[in-house]
């Protein structure tokens, strides 16, 4: 939701909170964003206590088997919730975004990978400070491991796929311009992972 409202908004709060129109209510996920949006609101200077907050109330994990009974989360709501911090408290500076939801922790590859796209999406590329590009264009055609997919192979792939889902929802293309019919966003339904369930012990199993 935030990378398609960054590519018509430039104002990081609009972003954030449209997006959040998407998330069931009534679902811990939209509970948890929400109450990162509020203490930003209350501590809009100090995005440490915002962590904090996020973290003595919505660390609880239960779905990742690495993370139960383990300081180890990657939970989708609080590690949403640090890119939101990253988003929120960066004030559009490119690097302090990515410091910020980086230092939050946690899954803290991705977390600030998302908060600098969705970023950056806003911004442009040409925007993004040559600092945080410096080197792509050394690595850009060598495969991944495992696989036969470049990252220019996967700008080419995400870019046709693109296409044609603009396409798909009423869009069309015009030389160099994509024109894309705006969409108001959609709450989807509730879904409830583990309802009603809760791990009660840690245990190793072996093979022999």
């Amino acid at each position: 939701g935030m990378y398609a409202l960054a590519f018509v908004y430039d104002d990081i709060e609009t972003v954030v909170k449209d997006a959040l129109q998407l998330i069931p209510p009534k679902s811990e996920f939209y509970q948890c964003i929400a109450d990162v949006i509020r203490w930003h609101e209350v501590f809009p200077d100090d995005w440490k206590r915002a962590w904090f907050e996020a973290q003595k109330k919505w660390t609880v994990e239960r779905g990742c088997p690495k993370g139960v009974f383990q300081p180890f989360n990657i939970d989708a709501k609080i590690n949403a919730a640090y890119i939101v911090i990253g988003l929120l408290y960066g004030q559009g500076d490119y690097g302090a975004t990515i410091d910020i939801s980086t230092r939050c922790g946690y899954d803290s590859d991705c977390n600030p990978a998302n908060a600098a796209g969705i970023l950056g999406t806003m911004m442009g590329y040409d925007q993004i400070p040559d600092f945080w590009k410096q080197g792509i264009d050394q690595v850009e055609d060598l495969n991944f491991s495992y696989t036969d997919m470049s990252l220019n192979k996967v700008y080419e792939t995400g870019y046709s796929h693109a296409v044609e889902v603009i396409k798909q929802q009423g869009g069309k293309e015009e030389g160099d311009v994509m024109v894309i019919p705006f969409q108001s966003p959609q709450t989807v339904p509730l879904e409830v992972a583990f309802e009603g369930l809760f791990p009660v012990e840690r245990k190793r199993l072996s093979a022999q």
